[in-house]
């Protein structure tokens, strides 16, 4: 992959069950790709729904077991990757998080800011919660 062809332009990355995967990006919304020795190779499965870095945001789960990219395509929705395949998410966020960012808290993902202002919410096995404040 040549740096100047826009490939990694836009795309998000995470690195899980020690591997680093690409998603998206600006010139393919829907790719998912493996970083193997210096190179980038998608893999067959595909994200369901577009998604771009600059609006959306990553974030691996605690136990390295799952990716949720989250908030490019649809306010409060996510996909989730496990390694080998995508779903989306049943539960949506409550506010809506694009421009935001996500991270972990107390092993928990939580959804930062963006168009919903400082409005900050947890991924619990139950869904999304609002914190207080």
């Amino acid at each position: 992959v040549s740096s100047s062809d826009g490939y990694l332009n836009n795309a998000g990355y995470s690195f899980m069950k020690g591997e680093l995967f690409i998603f998206g990006g600006s010139t393919d919304e829907y790719k998912i790709a493996k970083l193997i020795g210096c190179e980038f190779h998608e893999i067959e499965t595909k994200l369901l729904r577009h998604f771009r870095a600059n609006t959306g945001t990553i974030q691996t789960s605690a136990d390295h077991s799952q990716v949720f990219i989250c908030f490019s395509w649809a306010v409060g929705m996510c996909q989730i990757f496990d390694g080998t395949s995508v779903v989306e998410s049943s539960y949506r966020a409550t506010h809506d998080h694009k421009y935001g960012c996500m991270g972990l808290y107390e092993d928990y993902i939580i959804a930062i800011g963006g168009y919903a202002g400082e409005k900050v919410e947890i991924f619990r096995p139950s869904g999304w919660e609002n914190t207080i404040g």
